[in-house]
Parts: C-alpha cells; sequence; structure tokens
C-alpha cells in the first residue's frame, strides 16, 4: 500500500539507504532505520519515574532491541546502577544530569541473554560492583569466575545517600537471583518474576530443586514484604507485587503492567487495611 510508511532495515543501515531511495522512486513513502540492527540494539529509552521516599531520582532504561530494562537510583547526590548494558553512557548522562557521582553498581543476577557492562563500569568508576556470590560461577559446571565483586547475602544493605537500598536473596532464575527494595515501596526483581509469571529456573544444573526453591521464594516475599505504592511500571516489566496481591496480602484497585512507559496505578480497596503492594520493577520486558 503506498499510502502506508515503510520502514527499511538491515545489519549497520548500510543497504537499507538505498533500498529505502529505490522504494521512494516507486512511490512509498520509506525511510531507512540509522544504524540499523547494531543501532537499534544500542538504544535505551530514558523515563522519569516516581521515586521512592529517600530517593531524589529514579529513572527506568528501557532497551527496546533487547527487551532489556535497567535503573539509576540517585539520594542526596549519591547514584547507584541496576543492570546496566556494555555502553552506560545514557546512564552516566542521567547521573551527571542529577549532579550525582555513581558509588556502586550492581546486578540483580547473572544474565544468559546478554553481557552485562557492570563489571566493566564498576571498574572504571573505582566503585563496588554488587553480585550475589552464588551469581559468579559457571551455573553448569561450577568453574568459578573471574569476576571482582562485593558479595552480596540476604539483608545486605548498600548506603545510597539518606537511603538504603536492600538485597532480598530470591534464587529460581539462577543461583544467585537477587531483588533490591529500597523503603518497601519499590522492588527491583531482576528475572525472579513477571507480571503474570515467573522467571525460567532451567538456566544451569538442578532444576527441580532451584524450581522448588523459587516457589518457596515466592511463599516467602508473599508472607514477608510488605510495601506501599504505584502499580508496576513498564512494558510488561517484571512485576513482585504481582505475586503479593495475588494472593491476597492486598487487593489494588488497578494492577497490570500498564502501557508502554506509563505506570498504572494501584491503589487499595476501601476498607483494606492490609499492606499495599511495592511497585515492582524487572530487568526485562518480556511476557
Amino acid at each position: 500500500d503506498p499510502g502506508l510508511p515503510v520502514a527499511v532495515v538491515c545489519g549497520h543501515g548500510n543497504d537499507s539507504k538505498h533500498a529505502a531511495l529505490y522504494l521512494n522512486y516507486l512511490g512509498f513513502q520509506a525511510s531507512s532505520l540509522r544504524g540499523g540492527m547494531a543501532g537499534w540494539m544500542q538504544l535505551a529509552m530514558q523515563r522519569d519515574l516516581p521515586p521512592p521516599s529517600s530517593l531524589d531520582h529514579l529513572v527506568q532504561f528501557d532497551r527496546v532491541g533487547k527487551g532489556a530494562l535497567g535503573y539509576l537510583l540517585v539520594s542526596d547526590g549519591a547514584a547507584f546502577i541496576i543492570d546496566p548494558p556494555r555502553d552506560p553512557s545514557a546512564y552516566l548522562a542521567a547521573a551527571a544530569e542529577a549532579s550525582a557521582k555513581v558509588v556502586g553498581v550492581a546486578d540483580t543476577h547473572c544474565h544468559a541473554d546478554y553481557l552485562s557492562g557492570g563489571p566493566a563500569l564498576a571498574a572504571a568508576l573505582e566503585v563496588p560492583y554488587y553480585l550475589h556470590p552464588a551469581d559468579s560461577s559457571y551455573p553448569y559446571d561450577g568453574t568459578p569466575g573471574r569476576l571482582s565483586i562485593r558479595e552480596l547475602t540476604d539483608g545486605s544493605e548498600i548506603a545510597l545517600g539518606r537511603a538504603s537500598v536492600r538485597a532480598s536473596h530470591t534464587p529460581g532464575h539462577t543461583e544467585g537471583s537477587v531483588t533490591f527494595l529500597v523503603d518497601d515501596e519499590a522492588a527491583f526483581t531482576g528475572d525472579f518474576i513477571f507480571v503474570a509469571s515467573i522467571g525460567r529456573p532451567d538456566l544451569g544444573v538442578n532444576r527441580t530443586a532451584r524450581s522448588h526453591r523459587q516457589d518457596r521464594r515466592m511463599d516467602r516475599a508473599a508472607m514477608g514484604l510488605p510495601g506501599a505504592g504505584a502499580g508496576p511500571v513498564g512494558r510488561r516489566s517484571r512485576c513482585l507485587s504481582g505475586a503479593l496481591c495475588r494472593r491476597g496480602r492486598a487487593q489494588p484497585g488497578s494492577l497490570g503492567g500498564g502501557t508502554h512507559g506509563r505506570p498504572a496505578a494501584a491503589q487499595r480497596a476501601p476498607g483494606n487495611d492490609g499492606p499495599r503492594c511495592l511497585r515492582a520493577l524487572g530487568s526485562e520486558t518480556g511476557f
């Protein structure tokens, strides 16, 4: 249909230029994607989210080509980066814009589908790289990794300005998966749990045992993680609060992944005195 726009894509945006020119010559409305798929994979959509009480800024970075999310937390001039990609320029620019110094970098887990930029970024900035030690070895044969990490345990506290970022060990997707909690208002869940499902527990050995541990941890989360705040943010973002609410700990008026880039509000139902849902923020946009 010549009346509809056409996007032409190739690996690096070179051949697509010629194809778009030819299509325009034929009467179509064609454009070439600058940088091709390589450029698309580097794109990070930045969203400023309502911060928890002890944070001044909370920024989400959506790598739409990869389906991955990362976060920048800022409190009293100190910044903390969660799940960064290999190109951290957008994160560093946002920290500079907030007049904040990065004091720590963390991964919620070792990612099986892309390379983390966390270790290199932490080394370049000479700040700690936080990771649970169970994710510092190869999951199939236990070969130790060569990462320099600041080890996280269940309940570890990371000072960030006037805020405290607490690590909760949530194994299942990986042995060392953690959820980061701020003010019991926001949970950065990694791939531990999704809006409508859970993170796959089959990446490595002992799959059945890990699946059982994941289920037990979900029960513990439902019992022990009270909180308050808005609904999950981002397109189909990972949602710890979804598990909490579906298990009867709270009855929000609205709960879901929301439309792309806009939060879905979660409100307490009339007469409900139970804990409200955590605003849960994950590391991928799948499911």
